[in-house]
């Protein structure tokens, strides 16, 4: 995957595609933290946390610059409407439902933050594996070769007087 700052859009189409990754990104992570094995450490939960309140902080300044292209552009007359309407009505209302957005932006972010912060000590007690109990356990952790040593703690495959290979 390439990093975040290797992407940088040279058209409006690339800006689009963009917008839409994000979308597909949280539409992953929804699927990512059902539980194992995506999800099965608090550790993950913290991680998680992090990156969505920065990338939340980031939809504040995304708004704004939104918010500030609309505007320059009715400035300069560049806008229309399709209904043949004056513009300027539906920016300012756009605007200011960008500038609220970006407020509330800026309050998940700061949320986002609060929760991680209150996980920061958190941690598991139980082996990784043992966090969802309808997730199947790594077939190293149930099986081993039978004609060698059980391994410590557990029965023993064979049976006491059936037929061995040497004989």
């Amino acid at each position: 995957m390439e990093s975040s700052d290797a992407r940088h859009a040279r058209s409006d189409d690339e800006t689009g595609q963009l917008a839409q990754e994000v979308r597909d990104r949280v539409r992953d992570l929804n699927h990512a933290t059902m539980g194992a094995p995506g999800l099965t450490l608090p550790g993950t939960v913290y991680t998680v946390l992090g990156a969505l309140a920065g990338a939340a902080h980031g939809l504040d300044q995304l708004t704004e610059q939104l918010e500030d292209f609309l505007g320059r552009q009715m400035e300069a007359g560049r806008l229309g409407h399709d209904r043949g309407l004056p513009p300027e009505s539906s920016v300012r209302s756009a605007q200011s439902l960008l500038t609220e957005a970006g407020w509330q932006a800026e309050r998940l972010s700061q949320t986002l933050a609060e929760a991680q912060g209150e996980i920061n000590a958190i941690h598991a007690v139980r082996p990784a594996g043992a966090v969802d109990a309808e997730f199947p356990q790594p077939v190293t952790d149930v099986l081993h070769d039978p004609t060698g040593p059980a391994p410590p703690g557990s029965v023993s495959p064979r049976v006491s007087g059936g037929p061995s290979r040497t004989q």
